[in-house]
Formats: structure tokens, C-alpha cells, sequence
């Protein structure tokens, strides 16, 4: 009953909103992304479309909360609400790294704060709560926005962790993680027609601050619950793996932390041709993947679990340059059958007859268009 309510809620609207946010995004200038040296989109597309996840995430949290009567995660919305505004803001004049991150970081303090006061926590562990749980906050939520460059990537991811969030309150006997994790998992699926295989919108800034930002505190209220804390974070390994890499490569080579660029896994994968859809869904994979090895690790299958973490890792990472090898060879031998197709044929009498027709090209189908990043 709990959990076909709450996501019945969070679906219808979601899906209600963004068909009421379409046509004002279209003919708002502010709120279209236009494609640029970095982007991986090819038209101009309304961003933003995650106000109308928000707006389905909150309803469901509220429904969910009513029909449980535990108002527990009633204190999503206040620190979600503000980082939908900050979202909204940015999607909307281009907000200053500093402004964001200050701004992220006291939401994050403040929603720590109020968390670990609830436990009733002593002074010692609520200051080093505070700092730990802020500065996780505030890099969890962009480094879900960093990994947000893609058609359906974070949709996909957000809804796997609310899948996995809502297992985990009703394996814990806990009704806030468990109506959080089905409107999470509700509001971001019904999102993903619309951005996959080709983005009719983008969510923006405000879907991507809210979804991490909301990922983060379910993890935080799931591990002061009891949760281990390999379960909690489990689902987030792979955007963490990423961003992570990504930034001490590119720190270590000389350039600014913050600076737009292309280098995720994910983004080279799609600079090599393959469309959106299938690296969302492979980043998807390796994500239920890593989930599948924490559990492992949880029951006591350690060998088990750290191998298939491992290995997933090493998939993820090498999957570029796989990608590159099969895209390499593939054009080599194509290369090779025009080359024989357009050669001259010699026949028994010794006369060069003209070459012979090839075979129409082969067309290269044009990526698909992706979120602004």
C-alpha cells in the first residue's frame, strides 16, 4: 500500500509538471542550453526540467510521510528546497564555484546539524559529524552534477540508488528511508523518457543539486540509523570512482579543479561514437555491480565482494580504451575492404578493365543529444 501510493504520487507529478513546464522552458532564452565546444548535445533544449522532479520527489515524501505518520524525512524538504533554489538560480544567471559551494556547505552543515542532534550525539561526535557530513554533502551533490553530461545518466543513477534506499529502509524497518527511496527512485524514472535516448529536456542545475544533494542525506540519515556504511554508500561508488579520478588527474596536470571540461569516462566513451543510452546504462551496470559486491562484503563473502568491486572498477575505467581499440580496428578493416572494393580487377586477358563500383558509404549517425555539460 506504502509504497504503491507514495510512488503513484511522485509519478503522476512529475509527469503532470514537466508536460505544465514544456512549453514555457521552450520560449524562456534563459533556460535553454545551447550547445558549445564542450557540450555533447547538438540543438538548443530547455533545461531545468528537473523542477518538475522536485516537485514529484517532495509530493511523495509528503504523501509517504502522512500515510506512515513518521515525519522523519520531513526534514529532506527544507535542505532540498534550498538547493533547489540555489539550482534554479544557477540554471538562471550562472552562478560564481565559491557562491555555490559556500551555499552547499551551510545547507550541508545545517542539515548535519539537525541530523546528529536527533541521535542525541555528544559535542565530540556532533563537530566531527558536522564537518565530515558537510564536506560529504557538499562533494556528493556536485559530484553527481559533474557527472550529469549525458541523455538519461543521472536519472538512471538516481533511480537505482532510490530502488536500493527503499530495500534498505524496508530490510532496516526504517519508513523515512523507505519513502524517500521510492519517491527518489519514482520522480527520476519518469524523467528518463524524457531526456533518453534523445533529451526533449534537461533537468539543469536544480535536478541535479536536489538528486545528489538528496542521495547524500539518505545516506547520511541511513548510517546514524544503523545502516552499515558500505550499504549506504554503495550505489554512489561509481559517480565517486569518476569524479574523483577525474579531478586528481586533471589537478596533477596543471589545470583548475572547477573548470568545464570532457574527461569523465563516461564523456569519453561518447567522444568515441557510442551513443548516450548504452554508456548510461553501462554506468548504470557498474553501479548495481559495486552494489552487489558491498552486500557480498556486508554477509561476510569479503573475497567475493572486494573482487567484483574490483572488477567493476577496472571495467568502468578501461572501458575507454576498449572502446577506442574496437573503434580503431573497426575503421581499420573498413578502411581495408573499400580500399579492395575500389582496386582495379585484372582479368584472364590481360585487359584493366575500369574499377568497379563500391558499395554505398557507411553513414555516421550523428550522437544523440545529451545535458549541457
Amino acid at each position: 500500500m506504502l509504497d504503491t501510493a507514495v510512488a503513484t504520487i511522485s509519478i503522476l507529478v512529475t509527469a503532470v509538471c514537466l508536460r505544465l513546464l514544456l512549453p514555457w522552458l521552450r520560449v524562456t532564452p534563459r533556460l535553454l542550453a545551447v550547445p558549445n565546444d564542450r557540450s555533447s548535445h547538438i540543438d538548443p533544449t530547455p533545461t531545468a526540467g528537473g523542477l518538475a522532479v522536485v516537485a514529484g520527489l517532495f509530493a511523495g515524501v509528503v504523501a509517504g510521510e502522512q500515510l506512515t505518520g513518521d515525519a522523519t524525512a520531513y526534514w529532506l524538504l527544507i535542505p532540498l528546497g534550498a538547493l533547489a533554489g540555489l539550482g534554479m538560480w544557477d540554471d538562471w544567471v550562472d552562478l560564481s564555484v565559491r557562491l555555490r559551494l559556500v551555499v552547499q556547505a551551510l545547507v550541508g552543515a545545517a542539515s548535519v546539524t539537525g541530523l546528529l542532534l536527533t541521535s542525541h550525539s555528544g559535542v565530540l561526535v556532533l563537530v566531527l559529524g558536522i564537518a565530515v557530513g558537510s564536506f560529504w554533502f557538499a562533494g556528493y551533490t556536485n559530484a553527481f552534477n559533474f557527472m550529469d553530461g549525458i541523455n538519461g545518466i543521472s536519472a538512471i543513477h538516481a533511480g537505482l540508488a532510490g530502488v536500493w534506499f527503499t530495500a534498505l529502509g524496508i530490510g532496516f524497518h526504517h519508513d523515512g528511508i523507505t519513502v524517500a527511496g521510492i519517491a527518489l527512485a519514482a520522480s527520476s524514472l519518469t524523467f528518463l523518457p524524457w531526456n533518453l535516448p534523445h533529451a526533449k529536456v534537461f533537468m539543469g542545475n536544480v535536478g541535479s543539486y536536489v538528486l545528489g544533494s538528496a542521495i547524500a542525506l539518505v545516506v547520511l540519515d541511513a548510517v546514524l540509523h544503523g545502516v552499515p556504511v558500505l550499504l549506504c554508500v554503495a550505489p554512489t561508488l561509481v559517480y565517486l570512482l569518476d569524479t574523483g579520478l577525474t579531478l586528481v588527474r586533471r589537478v596533477n596536470d596543471g589545470y583548475s579543479w572547477h573548470a568545464a571540461h570532457r574527461e569523465h569516462v563516461y564523456q569519453r566513451l561518447v567522444q568515441l561514437g557510442l551513443p548516450h543510452a548504452p554508456v548510461a546504462w553501462f554506468a548504470a551496470a557498474m553501479s548495481t555491480a559495486a552494489v552487489i559486491g558491498c552486500t557480498a562484503v556486508t554477509m561476510g563473502r569479503a573475497y567475493l565482494g572486494a573482487a567484483l568491486l574490483m572488477a567493476a572498477a577496472a571495467a568502468y575505467l578501461a572501458a575507454p580504451a576498449v572502446a577506442a581499440t574496437a573503434t580503431s580496428t573497426g575503421s581499420t578493416t573498413s578502411g581495408s575492404q573499400r580500399a579492395l572494393t575500389h582496386s582495379p580487377v585484372v582479368r584472364s586477358n590481360s585487359k584493366l578493365w575500369p574499377k568497379q563500383r563500391s558499395t554505398p558509404p557507411e553513414t555516421t549517425a550523428v550522437s544523440d543529444r545529451s545535458s549541457p555539460e
